[in-house]
């Protein structure tokens, strides 16, 4: 009986813990990643969440989120830039959650032979899928802080990156 049932979780924990490795292949055509971006001045001020629209020579643009209105900030007026996907904290929670419960459900009862399988898997369940949730939020709301520091040359080296992050294409001039 616990062989039937370690064979059955065992497709389950290989379709959870492989979605997002799958999902992943859509092209960026197809698939359209928001980014969140926060800004810091040199003056030491935040901006709020803001959408990096476009990526110029000397500037960006940003959008805010609350007026949808742009705003040009100048290269030489920023510190550093954060960006974090939009959703990715909450899709960290959700699937590292269910990885960590089918986990659980495999590993739970494999130590006792006393107590009813469901009734393990359910145990073992829950009890990895607190710590999967914990850990998938921490991943999820990391951010990716590219310094910059007012200095025109570490802008260049760094913005052919932001292809992907801006919801515009990077323009000259």
């Amino acid at each position: 009986m616990k062989k039937l049932f370690h064979i059955l979780l065992i497709p389950l924990l290989i379709l959870f813990s492989s979605y997002q490795v799958l999902h992943s292949q859509i092209t960026t055509q197809e698939k359209s990643k928001t980014y969140f971006t926060w800004v810091k001045y040199m003056d030491n001020s935040y901006s709020e969440a803001v959408y990096l629209k476009e990526v110029k020579d000397s500037s960006i643009i940003i959008m805010e989120k609350k007026d949808f209105k742009n705003k040009t900030i100048m290269i030489n007026d920023i510190e550093f830039l954060r960006f974090r996907k939009k959703n990715n904290d909450s899709k960290g929670f959700l699937y590292r959650a269910l990885v960590g419960f089918a986990l659980g459900a495999i590993i739970g009862p494999l130590g006792e032979d006393d107590l009813p399988i469901p009734l393990l898997a359910m145990a073992g369940g829950i009890a990895l899928a607190l710590p999967g949730t914990m850990i998938g939020g921490m991943i999820g709301s990391a951010t990716i802080k590219i310094k910059i520091n007012g200095n025109q040359n570490n802008y260049n080296a760094k913005k052919k990156n932001w292809k992907s992050i801006s919801t515009e294409r990077i323009t000259t001039g």
